[in-house]
């Protein structure tokens, strides 16, 4: 059999929108200017092992990298006989419109649908009637067996999947997570366009993307991979050796100015293999930057990082009011005081620091965003972040934050293509309305570039305004702003 391994177009025309879906922990829209390209590490695992376990031609194509538009994607996955596709909530009725083209060029085609959102909603894609088989959860050794099925005809006896007989959806038994993540093969970096992937927070170009663990212990409610990918609040780690070797296949295969671990939490490893793996950084001289979590970070960890050539850590935040930090999310074990201290050890060791926020969370208010704002000002002001990020809080289908707001009854959208959380909301609070999280989300995205500005063009700025410290005329514009808020 010919198999396609597939992140599908965004959209028809790439000229006219499109965005990120494989590799990234939620679905969104970007302009198409923009350079980010996340590595589908799902489906690159999938492919290795399909390669590994089976006998079958495995083909491979990344068509939102690549841009390619539907029409050639079609043309160039005709012949297939099982395609599998990653699909997002954002791009559910586009991912099944590609199917249903599909279907329409080659009616044998054997469609499986992966992803979160195939997770969420899998009877959506059954029921669309282009879909065949519904991959739940981890889908790499799912898809191993699913395959070898088809031949014996009894896709029942595969746990973690969904599909129609008769009419009639029929789930079998949840997969268990993949429990040693060293039983899957490195990923089939061969078959995938290494060189066009990037991340932004990057400064090395080329910089390749690679993830060192799987899960979170921190349960927020609106993190998708942990409740929907694993279905568990657990983390799990490939071993040091492993890590290890992966970074030598692409020493040795590629060249990459930077490693970017992309992992859901990457600091939760235990601390002397984690001093074990920096040193192992340090003899490769390689660059390297991080998605990091405040709580499990020690001084002499951090001290660590930089020696073994971290340059940067990205962290999330989320809020700057102590009330949803110590309500919504209290399980994220994170204050204010954590956050200034540890972003101060980092940036004392030489590591260049990125913190995100996002806006709408359950239960905040305008002034609880206005004391987020607040603190963004304070952590540029005092040169504890480098630069910072805003989104709107997108509570996707099968996370807590979605039954609860669907409770609520504050969920408010047309289709599943409005869970976009670039620039809208799905969410409407009664003292916090969707336009109002629009207008806050664009205010907050406006100061975050106007304080990157002062602090990057310092000198230029303070003598065009003639002030001894450039961010006195922030102040005021912060000033204004809340009255607005």
């Amino acid at each position: 059999m010919k198999i396609a391994v597939t992140n599908p177009p965004w959209c028809e025309n790439p000229d006219k929108a499109w965005g990120v879906r494989a590799g990234s922990r939620w679905s969104f829209s970007i302009n198409k200017n923009q350079k980010y390209y996340p590595f589908p590490f799902f489906l690159s695992h999938a492919a290795s092992l399909l390669k590994n376990k089976t006998n079958h031609e495995i083909n491979v194509t990344d068509a939102i990298t690549l841009r390619i538009p539907r029409k050639k994607f079609l043309h160039k996955i005709r012949d297939s006989d099982v395609v599998v596709m990653e699909s997002s909530t954002v791009t559910f009725e586009e991912d099944v419109k590609t199917a249903r083209m599909m279907k329409k060029e080659n009616p044998k085609t054997k469609i499986i649908f992966t992803g979160p959102h195939a997770k969420a909603m899998y009877n959506d894609y059954l029921n669309s009637g282009f879909a065949d088989y519904v991959c739940i959860g981890e889908c790499e050794k799912t898809l191993v067996e699913l395959v070898k099925s088809l031949n014996r005809g009894n896709p029942e006896k595969v746990n973690g999947i969904a599909f129609k007989r008769r009419g009639k959806v029929i789930k079998t038994p949840d997969r268990n997570s993949i429990k040693n993540l060293d039983t899957l093969p490195f990923p089939a970096w061969e078959e995938f366009p290494m060189y066009r992937y990037n991340e932004p927070f990057c400064k090395g170009v080329p910089n390749v993307q690679v993830m060192t663990s799987r899960g979170c212990i921190y349960q927020c409610p609106f993190c998708m991979w942990p409740q929907l990918m694993y279905k568990e609040w657990k983390w799990r780690a490939f071993s040091v050796d492993y890590v290890l070797g992966m970074i030598d296949h692409l020493q040795d295969n590629y060249y990459f100015n930077e490693f970017y671990f992309d992992d859901d939490t990457f600091d939760l490893r235990d601390k002397n293999e984690a001093f074990r793996m920096y040193e192992g950084f340090k003899k490769r001289d390689i660059q390297w930057s991080t998605m990091s979590h405040f709580a499990p970070l020690t001084e002499k960890e951090i001290k660590k990082m930089a020696e073994s050539g971290m340059r940067a850590a990205k962290f999330g935040i989320e809020s700057g009011s102590e009330r949803i930090l110590e309500t919504t999310l209290k399980k994220k074990a994170i204050s204010k005081a954590m956050v200034r201290r540890k972003l101060k050890l980092c940036k004392d060791s030489g590591i260049e620091t990125h913190v995100t926020f996002t806006l709408g969370l359950p239960n905040e208010t305008k002034r609880d965003i206005s004391k987020t704002i607040d603190f963004l000002f304070e952590l540029y002001s005092k040169n504890l972040i480098d630069t910072a990020q805003f989104s709107i809080t997108t509570p996707f289908p099968g996370t807590k934050m979605f039954e609860w707001a669907k409770e609520k009854g504050y969920l408010k959208y047309k289709d599943w293509s409005d869970f976009d959380g670039i620039d809208c909301s799905v969410v409407d609070y009664p003292n916090l309305k969707k336009e109002d999280l629009k207008r806050l989300m664009r205010k907050a995205a406006a100061l975050s570039s106007f304080l990157y500005y002062l602090k990057n063009r310092e000198r230029m700025v303070s003598g065009y305004f003639f002030l001894k410290e450039p961010f006195e005329i922030i102040k005021r514009f912060n000033r204004v702003m809340k009255m607005i808020i």
